[in-house]
């Protein structure tokens, strides 16, 4: 990931080698160009970091404009408050999307076992199925649900 800078103010992030060549398409440049070359054009390379820790409950975190440090471009990430409708918002969306998986994980594994093969397993693998059925029907009252959910393990076949 590159930076684009200009009169030492950011002008395009993220930028690549190829935005750099679509911009410039009356330039014939090399297949590839070393940081040098890259920078001759005021394109500097940006060192990735990883974003910080944050609640996704009530926080956003967002990718900003890198920053220069000691002459190497880092990324930079941004942790904003979210306002109460937001919030309510963002975790009304986690928690569809997290029974949207579980539903996949209903069908996929528990709706497709079909009168044979149910009659087939023991009574032990029937109870370990019924349990973990009804496990991916509670994850909606696990207390950290829908941010942090414990999924139960698939029984044996």
């Amino acid at each position: 990931m590159y930076v684009k800078v200009v009169n030492q103010t950011v002008e395009a992030y993220p930028y690549s080698f190829d935005d750099l060549k679509k911009e410039r398409s009356d330039v014939s440049f090399p297949a590839e160009l070393t940081t040098e070359g890259l920078s001759e054009w005021g394109i500097f390379p940006v060192k990735p970091q990883n974003p910080p820790e944050f609640d996704p409950a009530t926080q956003q975190c967002e990718r900003v404009l890198p920053t220069l440090r000691g002459g190497i471009w880092i990324e930079t990430w941004k942790i904003t408050e979210l306002s109460p409708e937001e919030a309510e918002a963002k975790t009304k969306e986690k928690q569809e999307q997290v029974r949207g998986q579980r539903n996949s994980y209903l069908y996929r594994y528990v709706d497709s076992i079909n009168v044979i093969r149910w009659s087939a397993m023991s009574e032990e693998q029937k109870v370990a199925w019924i349990n973990y059925r009804q496990a991916l029907l509670d994850i909606t009252e696990q207390p950290k649900f829908p941010w942090d959910v414990i999924w139960p393990e698939v029984p044996e076949a």
